[in-house]
């Protein structure tokens, strides 16, 4: 018969009540090594090994104290939770860490005690009363059936255990159970930030879609189903709707996901669906999937972002068209008129022409007069509307000002464009109807063609309009094309005027230096830098006095005096480099481009471009001007002064130089005007004599030099000298030389009659 004996067993505390049976070690010490690790499997031999040691200690005949001391203090120290209860469910063996997982006080373990008491008394302590009970009997129907299959249990402190019960053959039911709280904050972890993701995914306001190795769907949000037109992922995937991938078409959102997992990581997409047209950009981004192979198909899962750009789009096409088009009639502006005429000049040839339709409308403003600018609106909409009507598909209509329109027709259509031209006409001039006011206009038209008329497309332009003035000088109402007819009878200064800017643009002008000499007549201590056009339609050399007023007038100017500036100090550098340069170059501007406000640095720029100091350089201004702001021109004046350039007054005593401008401006030479020199051999000319005295006179008091402009005989030089002059400009000494002229160092001395 088996004694019985309880007792608490080792200083660890552990709990035992064992009998006295067969002494067998091995299955306590095997009980210990399976105890100590830490797998959750294997249990179920554990739990035999534990039974079967038991069995050995119930039956043990004689114990040794010392080892059941060193086995308690090992099943203490495990980090899993042992316990075994008897086929009553009555406690047999209990760990330290199986009481500190139940949250109860040592002295509430007591051997023997059920485990049903045992739980209650561990539920009462983190549990409130009304949720004991119902715990209390799921639990213990897990400890009831004992079969091996683990479970997760939550302890007081948020502890979790994944305890496993085993019921032996013998009724004894053993518990093991180990510490899985990491893996559950762990859990809980990801699933916040599950669940984060998916309220901003599903919040955001992009399209997301998640697309597995495999291409499948497997999370999209609102606002892609918003985007995409489509209740849910069904609908979604079951739509039929065309949509681009840049050039490639594709036909649902199935296919469009297959091609996107193979295109770059920015994909633009438009979507045609209902009558409207939405753009999107889509960004892709790759998850990769555990254990699959790194280069194979189903590596990644795709992170497919859509950004709807259907507003922008929109904007960006509507800022595009507002740059080349007119906001009022919708026709072409000047912008895209440049642009166009460019490109078609450069496939024009004498069998396939380009031609321009210059229209200019008759009687529209007694229309703005008499029935007010709003029906003039209306009624230039109605004009472009017929212009349409009556030329090519290929044709482009311009409005180029307020009633004035172009047509170009590029090659090979430009063959017909007096054809057009007549069509346009008659279409003007049938009556049109605006808010019940039947409103006759007409138009006079103008065609010019290239190559035919010209090979460049400016002055394409201007013979257009040369021929439509023709008509319009003739009262209007016809259609003119360009010939050289027109130019005879046109107004010559407009031809001029377009003959001059080509020769502005294309750097025809040419310069002449006028050496300036001292007493010593023989070499040029300055020289004047002139300006010379040769007409490249006509052949003739143009006089300044004939093309620098066309400049002024057409607003040509400042490009004329900046082209010559460059020019003339590129020539001065290279006879500067061989050593024959005069000692300083006077170049002509006008007050205009020294009002200019980046005049200065152009100066500043030729001087560096050729590595010449700036007290080289003369700007001559002639004095025959009105300045608007004589502040502000002195003021560019200095900055242009203290790059060491001087300052010349031409023509001195014939314009509005007043004795203020002299002291304020920063002058450094007085050009007497030749009026003053002619005839200054004549006896009665005396008081002309004092006339240029008093100008010396005055010169030499404010210490500018003084230069004499039209010496052309011995006399006229011997008298300027008696009167003080110390500089000489004129034909008596050189004509206005070509820049090599200068290389042999001397001047010939020359006469003649005309001045420079």
């Amino acid at each position: 018969m088996t004694r019985l004996y309880d007792g608490t067993v080792g200083r660890g505390g552990m709990l035992i009540r064992f009998g006295v049976g067969v002494a067998l070690i091995s299955p306590p010490l095997l009980l210990l090594v399976q105890a100590t690790c830490l797998v959750p499997v294997p249990h179920g031999v554990t739990a035999i090994v534990i039974a079967a040691g038991l069995g050995t200690l119930v039956w043990l005949p004689i114990v040794n104290r010392r080892r059941l001391q060193m086995i308690s203090e090992a099943v203490d120290a495990t980090h899993c939770s042992i316990v075994v209860y008897d086929a009553n469910d009555r406690l047999i063996l209990a760990n330290r860490r199986y009481r500190d997982v139940l949250g109860v006080p040592a002295g509430a373990i007591e051997a023997g005690m059920t485990y049903r008491t045992l739980i209650r008394r561990s539920l009462e302590t983190y549990l409130p009363p009304d949720a004991v009970e119902d715990e209390l009997v799921e639990r213990n129907a897990i400890h009831a059936r004992g079969d091996g299959r683990p479970s997760d249990r939550q302890y007081p402190n948020n502890r979790w255990e994944r305890v496993t019960k085993t019921r032996l053959p013998n009724g004894l039911n053993v518990g093991i159970a180990i510490d899985v709280s990491e893996y559950y904050a762990l859990r809980d972890q990801l699933d916040t930030e599950a669940r984060r993701f998916a309220a901003l995914a599903r919040g955001a306001p992009v399209g997301i879609c998640l697309v597995d190795g495999a291409g499948q769907l497997q999370f999209v949000n609102d606002a892609l189903l918003t985007m995409m037109g489509a209740a849910d992922r069904q609908a979604l995937l079951a739509a039929n709707d065309q949509m681009m991938l840049r050039d490639t078409a594709v036909r649902g959102f199935g296919a469009l996901i297959s091609e996107l997992r193979q295109t770059a990581s920015d994909t633009e997409v438009r979507l045609e669906k209902g009558g409207e047209t939405y753009h999107m950009m889509v960004r892709k981004a790759y998850a990769p999937i555990a254990g699959s192979q790194p280069d194979g198909p189903d590596a990644a899962e795709n992170l497919l972002i859509f950004v709807d750009i259907t507003t922008r789009k929109k904007a960006e096409a509507k800022v595009s068209y507002l740059a080349l088009h007119d906001p009022l009639t919708g026709a072409l502006n000047r912008v895209a008129f440049a642009e166009d005429l460019e490109r078609a000049s450069g496939g024009a040839d004498l069998q396939h022409p380009a031609a321009l339709i210059a229209i200019d409308l008759d009687r529209f403003k007694p229309v703005n007069d008499v029935h007010g600018h709003a029906v003039g609106d209306v009624l230039l909409c109605r004009v472009v509307e017929r212009i349409g009507e009556a030329i090519a598909a290929d044709c482009r209509l311009y409005r180029i000002g307020g009633d004035e329109f172009a047509v170009l027709c590029p090659p090979p259509t430009g063959a017909n464009a007096m054809a057009f031209a007549r069509a346009i006409l008659d279409r003007l001039t049938e009556p049109f109807t605006v808010e019940g006011y039947r409103i006759l206009i007409g138009a006079s038209v103008g065609v010019s063609s290239l190559p035919s008329d010209t090979d460049n497309p400016q002055t394409l332009i201007h013979y257009a309009d040369l021929a439509l003035y023709q008509g319009k000088n003739r009262g209007g109402g016809s259609v003119h094309a360009f010939s050289p007819a027109v130019l005879s009878s046109a107004d010559t200064r407009r031809v001029m005027e377009l003959e001059l800017a080509e020769a502005v643009e294309n750097g025809d002008i040419e310069i002449m230096m006028q050496p300036i000499v001292g007493t010593e007549r023989k070499v040029a201590v300055a020289a004047e830098c002139l300006a010379r056009w040769t007409n490249r339609r006509t052949g003739e050399a143009v006089p300044p006095s004939t093309f620098i007023p066309v400049a002024e007038a057409a607003n040509l100017i400042v490009r004329l005096d900046v082209l010559i500036l460059h020019k003339a100090l590129a020539t001065y550098a290279a006879l500067a480099a061989a050593g024959t340069a005069p000692q300083r170059l006077m170049v002509n501007v006008s007050v205009r481009t020294l009002e200019e406000p980046g005049f200065a640095g152009e100066v500043r720029t030729a001087l560096a471009r050729n590595a010449l100091p700036g007290s080289s350089i003369v700007l001559e201004v002639t004095e025959n001007f009105l300045v608007d702001d004589a502040h502000k021109l002195g003021a560019t004046m200095q900055q242009i002064a203290a790059l060491g350039v001087h300052f010349a007054l031409d023509d001195f005593g014939t314009g509005f130089t007043t004795l203020r401008m002299l002291a304020d401006l920063p002058i450094t030479y007085l050009k007497i005007d030749q009026s003053f020199v002619r005839d200054l051999d004549d006896p009665h000319r005396q008081r002309q004599h004092r006339v240029i005295r008093a100008i010396i006179d005055l010169a030499s008091h404010l210490e500018l030099d003084v230069i004499a402009e039209g010496v052309e005989t011995e006399a006229a030089y011997e008298t300027l000298r008696g009167l003080g002059c110390g500089l000489f400009q004129g034909y008596l000494f050189a004509r206005p030389l070509r820049p090599e002229a200068f290389a042999k160092g001397t001047l010939p001395q020359r006469k003649g009659s005309a001045a420079a």
